[in-house]
């Protein structure tokens, strides 16, 4: 009867100890300052905000006659070598109804490409009532910004997007009318405009820009790659703008964004790197762009980045300094928690360039993972780094870890606390 007693006590016992264990292992687990969370697939791009400053191989255009220009394309407009720019009148009279005859004559060109497409006119008018939207939107920024060139440019263009979504709403199927119109007075002012004293043409092909600034002779396209952080320091001052000059043209090759970047941005780039940068204030379109210099007295100092890129188009041949997004890199893997990281000394087998197998032992940053009824400590290999979180590569190589595994999508990881392997 004792040895019942006896044996029906110890089983009590073994099972209350079973239960403390159980317990305090789900405490551990579950007492304040203890969370987890799922390890996520997420991607994210390395971005900084910089202030570039744009630097493009231009021409002053100058009116060597005492007439008055009439411009005969558009600010922004693609010229070819030698075509004509502008011509030169002998008065305001002259000009101005040259310049009433080719702001009529775009009209009449739009109106003559949308009549030929008007048969076969497919535009959603609620797409069209959106481009009118932003239209009237970027005009109405431009007046306030007294962009004169740019106002002229959004009002031609919100016409043309009304005429198409007449078009497509069936309000109007021919332009017949306005373009008899327009060319009778085109005819008119044709007759009235007078004789040009000359023609100003483009000296290159690029894109002509009624705006100048002063500085398309201060900046050197030439010894763009020789920027230096001071120089970038430095604002010069902008040279004196002649009477004659009409405008300029920036030819159609290669142009430069420089600026200013810390050490630690400027360790993660290399010349002949492809990045892509972004202009937020003058264009909403990522821009291809080509590490050419880094130019760093040392590498704990600032860097003088030299970015190459080809694209170019109206808004960008007129921009000067401007806000640059750099995206440095794209970076894909497992998103957790910076308090979610820890530091343990780990033994392992690691193998050298010849296949030997020998022990090392450091320390590596990890985190704890529930397995089960316990953590167990994983070694993580960052591949990108913030304030708040940590991307990590989900497929590291094996002479990367110390330990037999990383970490997975879907892990749940433990966050803060004092925790240990096997706990």
């Amino acid at each position: 009867m004792n040895k019942k007693i006896i044996k029906r006590v110890v089983l009590a016992a073994a099972i209350a100890l079973a239960a403390v264990y159980v317990g305090v292992q789900v405490f551990n687990l579950v007492r304040p300052g203890i969370s987890t969370e799922t390890a996520v697939r997420a991607s994210v791009t390395d971005t900084l905000r910089v202030e570039g400053r744009i630097i493009r191989k231009e021409t002053l255009l100058k009116n060597n006659t005492a007439g008055v220009v009439s411009y005969e394309v558009s600010d922004g407009t693609k010229v070819a070598k030698n075509g004509v720019i502008a011509a030169s009148y002998p008065d305001s009279e002259s000009a101005a109804a040259e310049s009433k005859r080719v702001e009529l004559q775009e009209e009449l060109n739009q109106l003559n490409s949308l009549s030929k497409t008007a048969s076969t006119m497919t535009a959603n008018p609620d797409n069209v009532s959106k481009q009118i939207y932003q239209r009237v939107y970027s005009l109405k920024t431009h007046i306030n910004d007294f962009n004169l060139s740019q106002i002229l440019s959004d009002r031609s263009d919100t016409l043309n997007l009304l005429n198409q979504w007449q078009l497509a709403t069936g309000k109007a199927t021919t332009f017949k009318d306005r373009m008899q119109a327009l060319k009778s007075e085109i005819d008119s002012l044709g007759s009235s405009s007078g004789n040009s004293n000359g023609d100003i043409t483009a000296p290159a092909a690029g894109y002509f820009v009624k705006k100048t600034d002063g500085y398309e002779t201060v900046y050197n396209y030439k010894t763009v790659l020789q920027t230096t952080v001071e120089d970038l320091q430095e604002t010069p001052e902008a040279k004196e703008i002649d009477d004659s000059v009409i405008g300029k043209v920036c030819e159609q090759f290669d142009w430069y964004i420089t600026c200013v970047i810390p050490s630690d941005t400027a360790i993660k780039l290399a010349e002949g790197d492809q990045i892509t940068v972004n202009l937020p204030f003058a264009s909403s379109a990522d821009i291809p762009a080509k590490v050419v210099a880094i130019n760093q007295p040392s590498v704990d100092s600032e860097a003088a980045l030299v970015l190459q890129c080809s694209y170019m188009d109206a808004t960008l041949a007129n921009i000067r300094n401007e806000t640059v997004l750099l995206n440095i890199g794209t970076y894909d893997g497992i998103k957790i928690s910076q308090n979610a990281i820890h530091f343990e000394t780990v033994t392992g087998s690691v193998s050298d360039s010849s296949g030997s197998e020998t022990t090392e032992t450091k320390e590596v940053k990890g985190v704890y993972v529930v397995e089960g009824s316990e953590l167990k400590f994983k070694q993580i290999i960052p591949l990108y780094t913030s304030g708040n979180y940590v991307i990590c590569d989900p497929e590291p190589g094996e002479a990367e870890l110390l330990t037999d595994s990383t970490i997975a999508l879907y892990d749940t990881v433990a966050i803060g606390g004092n925790l240990y392997d096997g706990m």
